[in-house]
């Protein structure tokens, strides 16, 4: 019994954990999109970086055809574990990493644009992700 009352707390806690992890990643694209509108509410800003930086996290983001999306991982991370965050499978065939800032992005406009600029760069599994990076996985698989 007392395995079984164990095993669904730590359950329980996880649950928590990946809820607060994707409240988190919710909060954070409201704030980079606000960032960039008129009138953006620093206060917010400002307490969501906080608890990152408390916290010891912070977020890339992946864009593709149907969403962007933020993804919250520890500081120091490598692009392999940035990969394993997204999809075990993406983490196991882990080829290269294209890699943008986020606001060379949106400056840019266009992923297309940004490469065109020289501004999206090629990283492998070691590169240290970055606060703001937006990454578009290679990988076999």
């Amino acid at each position: 019994m007392v395995g079984f009352v164990q095993r669904n707390k730590a359950l329980r806690m996880s649950r928590r954990s990946k809820d607060l992890r994707g409240l988190i990643d919710r909060y954070y694209l409201v704030c980079r999109r606000m960032e960039h509108q008129e009138g953006s509410p620093e206060g917010l800003n400002r307490l969501i970086h906080a608890t990152y930086d408390l916290m010891g996290l912070f977020s890339f983001s992946t864009a593709g055809d149907p969403e962007v999306r933020a993804w919250t991982i520890r500081k120091g991370a490598t692009a392999l574990k940035a990969a394993g965050e997204i999809h075990s499978d993406i983490e196991r065939g882990f080829i290269r990493a294209e890699v943008v800032n986020c606001d060379d992005l949106l400056a840019a406009g266009s992923i297309a644009t940004a490469r065109d600029k020289g501004q999206v760069r090629l990283e492998g599994k070691e590169y240290i992700v970055h606060d703001g990076d937006v990454i578009l996985f290679r990988h076999s698989g």
